[in-house]
């Protein structure tokens, strides 16, 4: 971001909220910028005292603030930030984005269509994963451009959601409604995939997801089938044990005798991005076909 031609503005100067930080002569000075996708406005908050400044560049409270120390000569920077906000534009202009982990692995691509048309996404990973570009509904918060569209696996019909920052291209894929260490971290780079590679990272993207999925009912099968076997009867362990209820969302539960132990029916409803698995554990792991009940 720059302020307009890189040129020195006028700035409106508004005390801290805090009356004693605005004791302390501490200010927010808000000013004219300019961004990869237009026009705007940035709000600088300044200690003269401490000789340090904050500029919120996210749209929730403490997220992606460029903390900076005030004081020395201003070094001549103006024309090298006027083009690369003009590389930035060109960027938002075509509006192709390859969504990344900080690794450099490709997990997701954005197209904007300008604000009559609305932003296509596709994703895939172990985590998510859309069968194709899918329409989603765009929301701008502060800095932020906000993507929500529908991805699997989603137990409740919830959407899911991509929160992009317009100066930094940080993406940000949230847990809460508030910053939290949980959020997933990527970025959006400039550019297009080719279809028939997108198409062989959606596979790949199934497959590991598949492998996590019987990975973890491998472990708890041991518990699930210890909170079936209740009080002499086999029952659902949902019903034994509530926490389950959450752990095994999208999966439809059932419990019965095989012998002397209980054996758990997991099926997933509907079948979706990790939540495939259709099948029987028992208190060894996922059972082999050939030891399923056959009541």
């Amino acid at each position: 971001m720059v302020t307009p031609g890189g040129q020195a503005v006028r700035a409106e100067v508004t005390p801290a909220d805090d009356p004693a930080a605005a004791e302390a002569g501490e200010v927010w000075l808000t000013f004219p910028v300019e961004t990869g996708v237009g026009e705007g406005k940035g709000a600088l908050w300044w200690s003269p005292a401490a000789g340090l400044a904050r500029l919120p560049l996210g749209g929730r409270p403490g997220e992606l603030d460029l903390r900076l120390s005030v004081g020395g000569q201003a070094t001549d920077g103006a024309a090298a930030a006027v083009a690369s906000v003009a590389q930035e534009r060109e960027a938002w202009d075509t509006g192709s984005f390859v969504l990344r982990t900080n690794a450099g692995d490709p997990v997701g691509a954005v197209q904007l269509q300008g604000l009559e048309m609305p932003a296509v996404v596709e994703v895939w990973d172990a985590l998510w994963l859309t069968t194709e570009m899918v329409d989603a509904e765009r929301f701008d918060q502060g800095g932020d451009l906000l993507l929500a569209f529908p991805a699997q696996p989603s137990v409740e019909g919830e959407d899911a959601l991509l929160r992009l920052n317009v100066v930094t291209r940080r993406v940000v894929v949230p847990s809460g409604p508030q910053p939290s260490p949980d959020d997933r971290w990527l970025v959006a780079e400039p550019g297009k995939l080719d279809p028939e590679q997108i198409t062989g990272l959606r596979k790949s993207a199934i497959q590991a997801a598949d492998a996590q999925e019987h990975a973890w009912l491998e472990e708890v099968a041991p518990r699930l089938t210890r909170d079936a076997d209740h009080q002499g009867d086999c029952v659902s362990p949902v019903e034994a044990q509530p926490a389950w209820e959450l752990l095994l969302a999208g999966y439809t539960v059932s419990a019965v005798r095989a012998g002397r132990a209980c054996v758990v029916r997991l099926e997933a409803s509907p079948p979706q991005h990790r939540r495939r698995f259709s099948g029987w554990l028992g208190a060894q792991g996922v059972l082999p076909r050939l030891d399923w009940p056959t009541d």
